[in-house]
């Protein structure tokens, strides 16, 4: 994580793992500096044209990192009013991996290239 953000709370109710990151300590994912969400099962991932098609009239990015296609936009709207007054428009990542989705959205204080390092950096545990 960029600067001095940590994870500061995981919650879990099945299919839906949400990871809250913070350098103030916040644990509520409203107003944390990045949100990871991770969702087992689901459709998987589109064929590439479809997602460069959706890509393309969202005005996002679709790049290949670390081996897998992750969708980005680095001025992505809120889905809240709160937090689009509070933030602005911020990064927002999803991608596909292993059966997994993912999603991860940050702050404006993030950067869309500091959140393609956080997906670079993720690994599956083994266990």
């Amino acid at each position: 994580m960029p600067g001095n953000i940590a994870i500061t709370a995981i919650y879990y109710k099945s299919p839906l793992l949400m990871i809250t990151c913070s350098d103030r300590g916040v644990t509520d994912h409203m107003y944390d500096n990045v949100t990871i969400e991770v969702v087992k099962g689901g459709m998987g991932s589109p064929p590439l044209e479809e997602w460069k098609e959706i890509a393309s009239r969202s005005g996002a990015e679709l790049l290949k990192v670390g081996g897998i296609w992750i969708w980005i936009k680095e001025n992505a709207p809120w889905g809240w009013p709160e937090l689009q007054r509070l933030y602005g428009s911020s990064p927002y990542a999803y991608f596909w991996r292993e059966g997994l989705y993912y999603s991860i959205s940050a702050t404006n204080t993030i950067s869309k290239n500091q959140v393609i390092k956080i997906i670079e950096s993720m690994h599956p545990v083994v266990g």
